[in-house]
């Protein structure tokens, strides 16, 4: 038995798409490609399958990766994203499979896009170099107030008319992440400004060294 993972992207109407309804769709995927997989044990039997940084709802992801099994060790990995390509919907793709040993928990970071029209162009750019960004984040200890500026590693900012482009790298470990819309939400309320058609995409999962993780 062994491990594939599959880098896919989703466009369009997928940002709509939960994850839990991801799952499922990877999972009827697999099912009608005949791709050798393996199923848990027990009384309620399910593909193996697991998804890394799930995103919220309304994201897209350039930069997903899915996990399986298979239970076949001569199948061809390199095979599994074009079987799955044939039988998922055109809002999702499966981009490459192989084999891989690293931890889901070495990822540390995410990069993101956000695009958006904004009422107040200085006053957002403003906002987002303060230094004081001021939200209360829920965890499994409660409540508690964060600075989200002190957890931007990397940020670029440009405009073009009422359009807003930013590109920025957050943590995305398993012990803390920046979710990228709270952050946005924030920056519009520091800045006293109203926001429209936003839209927010993953574009690469890294490790602490800023390197891709695969």
């Amino acid at each position: 038995m062994k491990k594939v993972r599959v880098m896919f992207k989703t466009s369009g109407v997928a940002r709509f798409i939960s994850h839990l309804d991801l799952n499922r769709i990877f999972q009827h995927a697999i099912r009608r490609s005949d791709i050798p997989v393996w199923y848990t044990e027990g009384y309620n039997q399910h593909i193996y399958l697991t998804f890394t940084n799930p995103l919220s709802l309304g994201f897209l992801n350039e930069y997903g990766i899915m996990e399986t099994k298979l239970t076949d060790d001569e199948f061809n990995v390199a095979a599994v994203a074009g079987r799955l390509n044939e039988c998922l919907p055109d809002c999702i793709s499966a981009v490459e499979s192989y084999e891989s040993e690293r931890r889901f928990s070495e990822i540390a970071f995410s990069d993101y896009n956000i695009e958006a029209t904004v009422s107040d162009n200085g006053s957002v750019e403003k906002a987002f170099h303060s230094g004081e960004l001021y939200c209360v984040k829920k965890g499994k200890g409660g409540e508690k107030t964060l600075n989200l500026a002190g957890y931007i590693k990397k940020m670029d900012i440009s405009f073009c008319g009422t359009r807003i482009y930013v590109s920025l790298r957050l943590p995305a470990s398993q012990e803390f992440s920046v979710n990228p819309g709270q952050l946005f939400e924030t920056v519009i309320s520091a800045a006293n400004a109203s926001a429209g058609d936003v839209l927010i995409t993953r574009t690469a999962l890294l490790d602490t060294y800023g390197k891709p993780f695969r």
